[in-house]
């Protein structure tokens, strides 16, 4: 590996937003830099996902599409429940 390569390997490995714990690890020279590069990418690999929260009785559209993709009509079935829970809770109220 070059000079230049190592330096811009380096300059990456900064970059990269990892638990401050493992931060010394990854910045240790006594580790070789292919060994850091792999700990990043395991770190990175592990702590990387995506949380969505929705608030209401209706899913947003990009979810209610997913349930169309695992349930015939799911996203029509959501709304109509949505819907028949909302007339029997006003019929309730009344």
């Amino acid at each position: 590996m070059s000079k230049k390569d190592q330096e811009t390997g380096d300059n990456t490995l900064k970059q990269i937003d990892i638990p401050k714990e493992l931060r010394p690890i990854i910045d240790d020279p006594g580790i070789p830099e292919e060994k850091r590069k792999q700990i990043a990418e395991v770190v990175l690999g592990i702590s990387v996902g995506q949380e969505t929260e929705f608030s209401g009785p209706i899913p947003p559209p990009e979810l209610l599409k997913g349930y169309n993709k695992v349930v015939q009509n799911g996203a029509e079935r959501i709304i109509s429940m949505t819907e028949k829970q909302s007339q029997h809770r006003m019929h309730l109220e009344n």
